[in-house]
């Protein structure tokens, strides 16, 4: 088990206005697009638990279209 900081959270609430890692990687041109995506296996007994992908997906896990929804609280990655 193990906690940690991903640096995926909005600038707004990052502690001292510390450039996110995500932020950062989006304005020094590092990603093909500004999207990340999570793959998380239904699989528990798996050796492969899951995947983040910064600027696309895995075609291995996913085919087709983004679906896009809007973030409700400006700071959280919220959405309904």
């Amino acid at each position: 088990k193990f906690d940690g900081i991903l640096g995926l959270g909005f600038q707004e609430i990052s502690v001292g206005n510390v450039v996110p890692v995500w932020y950062g990687m989006v304005e020094q041109g590092l990603v093909k697009e500004q999207v990340f995506s999570f793959w998380l296996n239904r699989n528990g007994n798996d050796e492969d638990g899951g995947e983040l992908v910064f600027g696309g997906v895995d075609p291995k896990h996913f085919i087709g279209e983004h679906t896009y929804v809007p973030v409700t609280q400006k700071g959280y990655w919220q959405f309904d």
